[in-house]
């Protein structure tokens, strides 16, 4: 019997605000500090808020999982990508701000693997990722 186990990704709350600041508060000032008709801002907000609901989409499904010997990363139904956990080289902790398939700006960690490859992401459980990880391939080079 194949056994998966998946991990969510962690979300992080400052940036998820920043976002909603961004997408919905400055449209909001724009709109109190102008003579533009209403009517146009009342568009532009529907627009935003649908914006927004697609990034809460991706944040609350964005995840990792470990299906036989593979990895999958997943965020909503934008980023897909299936990686060989034997071709999974190093495991190191990340401070990048890169566009990645990661809720979370704090809590990172980039996969190495490939010739040249890697992924950033933000599981919740680190450790318990990373050894589900080594127990399909001993020979990860963990630098967390």
């Amino acid at each position: 019997m194949k056994h998966d186990t998946i991990y969510k990704s962690e979300i992080s709350y400052g940036l998820l605000g920043t976002l909603c600041f961004l997408l919905l508060g400055i449209p909001v000032i724009q709109i109190l500090n102008s003579n533009i008709h209403w009517e146009n801002y009342v568009i532009v907000l529907l627009i935003q808020c649908c914006t927004l609901l697609f990034v809460v989409y991706l944040f609350l499904n964005t995840y990792y999982s470990i299906e036989g010997d593979v990895l999958n990363v997943k965020s909503g139904m934008v980023y897909k990508k299936t990686i060989k956990i034997s071709e999974i080289k190093a495991i190191s902790k990340t401070n990048s701000l890169l566009s990645s398939p990661a809720a979370s700006l704090t809590k990172r960690i980039e996969i190495s693997y490939g010739k040249f490859n890697s992924v950033i992401i933000s599981p919740k459980n680190q450790l318990c990722f990373v050894e589900g990880l080594q127990r399909i391939n001993p020979n990860i080079v963990i630098k967390i």
